[in-house]
């Protein structure tokens, strides 16, 4: 399904002018958000992302009936004049319309799928900070639907997204799996599969093991396991993560047989490698083709 990121360069700007004018930016302002939007769309990996820059980027989507399935908007970079008058407006767009090819269809193709509908528009979730309590409040009150205070975790900014899309899109999204090389992660149900047979996991080791394999190939530190899969836990014992880590190893069977390494890191962490191929990406995957390959 397909995420917009709103992270304004308007509000600095003081006007709601096109992302190419950068003149009227604070020193650093662009650089920042795109350093924000990098870090998001890593984040948010395993869905098709677009950023937009101003609130009227989102608006002349609804022209080619290319409106994302969710709008995430980071507070952090500016708040705009003109997002409550957005937020008021994209509740009044179909849902239908999100994702939705309409060239491909007939208008009264068209006109049956805006008919059945839902009526709450367009789902956004807020990025914001402690500071920005009074925006919070105005902006949910104006329409969005949920939000996130930071610093984040990427568990629980996908937990988030993946909830909101369940709750707004049910049929489109019931039972996505998330594929990775012969890997298998029902999201939703929390089960976990190789080349069909079933992995049991508990929900930590389930948040593990994908985000190992979302980041073949690359270290990751200790802290960085910790934060995303324990949060900020500053008891948690050492033995704790590498318990985790060694079950997850045995049950994935990540071992060099099956093409992996699973290895720490000396005095950093730990590292996930893919031996003599190409590094599986994650993507999304509807239930039928799953099933096609099973």
């Amino acid at each position: 399904m397909k995420l917009g990121l709103l992270l304004l360069h308007e509000a600095a700007a003081g006007s709601d002018a096109r992302p190419s004018s950068r003149a009227n930016l604070p020193a650093g302002a662009a650089h920042t958000t795109d350093t924000a939007a990098a870090t998001l769309l890593a984040a948010l990996s395993a869905h098709n992302c677009r950023v937009y820059r101003t609130t009227q980027d989102v608006r002349h989507e609804a022209t080619l009936a290319a409106l994302p399935d969710l709008l995430v908007i980071d507070l952090e970079y500016g708040t705009g004049g003109k997002l409550t008058e957005l937020l008021l407006w994209l509740k009044q767009q179909p849902v239908a319309a999100a994702g939705h090819d309409s060239q491909a269809e007939s208008p009264s193709m068209a006109n049956e799928a805006a008919a059945q509908s839902q009526t709450n528009g367009i789902p956004v979730l807020l990025l914001a900070n402690h500071a920005q309590q009074d925006l919070l409040h105005e902006l949910l009150q104006a329409g969005a639907d949920d939000y996130l205070i930071k610093p984040l975790r990427r568990s629980d900014l996908n937990t988030r997204v993946d909830l909101l899309l369940r709750r707004c899109y049910p049929q489109q999204t019931a039972g996505e799996i998330i594929a990775i090389g012969a890997y298998r992660f029902d999201q939703r149900s929390g089960r976990a599969s190789l080349e069909g047979l079933d992995i049991v996991l508990t929900q930590k080791e389930f948040e593990l093991a994908l985000l190992l394999l979302r980041n073949q190939d690359r270290p990751l530190s200790r802290a960085y396991i910790q934060e995303q899969i324990w949060g900020a836990e500053p008891e948690l014992p050492t033995r704790t993560m590498d318990t985790h880590i060694s079950r997850v190893r045995n049950k994935l069977q990540l071992r060099p047989e099956r093409g992996y390494r699973l290895a720490p890191v000396y005095g950093y962490g730990y590292q996930l490698e893919q031996l003599g191929g190409k590094t599986a990406a994650a993507r999304a995957i509807p239930p039928s083709e799953d099933d096609d390959q099973g």
